[in-house]
């Protein structure tokens, strides 16, 4: 998912789960040894962390102390004496005050003439200044922030797929169609959610008889993002497995050619091509990895290449095809032999429909 500013409320956090926050977000930003002083007694910071500071002639351990101010309005300066005297006290390389909010002016004034006396530097990260770091990290945002059931539907699909292989329903990926901003989705969830539907067509279609609900153009509303997403040129993460992956399953027009024999009669009317890989299977098997290949075209004639690979990102590359015709076989990233690129152009319909049909 993709986050801005406006997606950090701090107003939904209590004072703790703000400093909750503040600790994994300095934890995400490299900190060590970090130490959450929870409680009414913190001895002047809230948090206490190391940060390791390297010159070619030294390696040292900068002892930093971080205070968490979760506040609507603005922080005034006896606010902050006590953490001041404290860090007179400690002397550690750095003060960092966290503000959820903003200084008053009485405040600001107060730490500029302070700053100039002390040993240790004081630095003031701010409300907008903060958000702008929690949302270099996603995940902050989906823990503390998703207030959206259906970003929340999606996040948990995709780790419940990561962790147990859980695949997505159609009435799930109907609901995510109707209910997520596309705008938010990166191309890796994108991926996710294109490989769960064409991944499980053939299920989706057999099972309608009984549920009668299945329609291929459920995906609709994220066409345009990933129009906007995909490059329009050749999927280039793919060539470092050519002639190192197996096919493992699939369908689709690719797999309806696969079982044509001369004298056969009818083509394939199957709109898109899905097929699920191992990847570097010639090497050992810690290099081993599962793709998934879709092509697939749509009602205006556009058509789409993706390539998955299975890890924990859901790691997703992806082409757009302004328009499809029988020379498309040639640019199709999956390799082929040119007997069977010819069976494709002649038969695979896909390629020869003209848009809206």
């Amino acid at each position: 998912m993709i986050y801005n500013a406006e997606d950090v409320i701090f107003d939904q956090l209590s004072s703790t789960e703000f400093e909750r926050l503040c600790y994994e977000l300095l934890f995400r930003l490299g900190y060590r040894q970090l130490t959450w002083r929870q409680g009414g007694a913190d001895n002047g910071r809230d948090i206490e962390g190391i940060w390791t500071v390297e010159t070619p002639l030294s390696v040292e351990d900068c002892r930093w102390f971080f205070e968490c101010k979760h506040y609507t309005a603005g922080v005034p300066p006896e606010q902050l004496t006590s953490k001041i005297a404290w860090a007179d006290a400690e002397q550690p390389a750095c003060l960092v005050i966290l503000i959820s909010s903003y200084l008053t002016n009485n405040a600001r004034n107060w730490l500029d003439q302070i700053r100039v006396q002390k040993r240790y530097r004081i630095l003031v990260i701010e409300g907008p200044e903060l958000k702008r770091l929690i949302i270099r990290f996603p995940a902050l945002i989906e823990q503390h922030f998703a207030t959206n059931r259906y970003e929340k539907l999606l996040l948990d699909a995709r780790r419940h797929h990561n962790e147990y292989r859980i695949a997505l329903s159609y009435d799930l990926l109907y609901a995510l169609s109707k209910h997520l901003s596309p705008s938010k989705l990166t191309i890796n969830d994108l991926g996710f959610l294109f490989i769960g539907l064409y991944g499980q067509y053939k299920h989706f279609e057999d099972r309608n008889d009984y549920y009668g609900n299945f329609h291929p153009k459920v995906m609709t509303p994220f066409y345009d993002r990933l129009r906007e997403l995909a490059t329009k040129t050749a999927i280039e993460v793919f060539v470092q497995y050519r002639g190192n992956y197996d096919y493992l399953d699939g369908s689709g027009f690719w797999d309806d050619m696969e079982s044509w024999t001369p004298g056969m009669e009818g083509e394939s009317e199957a709109a898109y091509e899905y097929s699920r890989l191992h990847l570097n299977y010639r090497g050992p098997s810690t290099t081993w990895a599962i793709g998934h290949y879709l092509f697939f075209r749509i009602p205006t004639g556009e058509a789409f290449e993706i390539f998955c690979i299975e890890d924990s990102e859901f790691s997703t590359s992806a082409r757009y095809y302004p328009k499809v015709n029988t020379s498309t076989v040639d640019e199709l990233c999956i390799e082929a032999t040119d007997e069977f690129r010819a069976l494709l152009k002649k038969y695979a319909l896909v390629f020869r429909r003209p848009p809206n049909e």
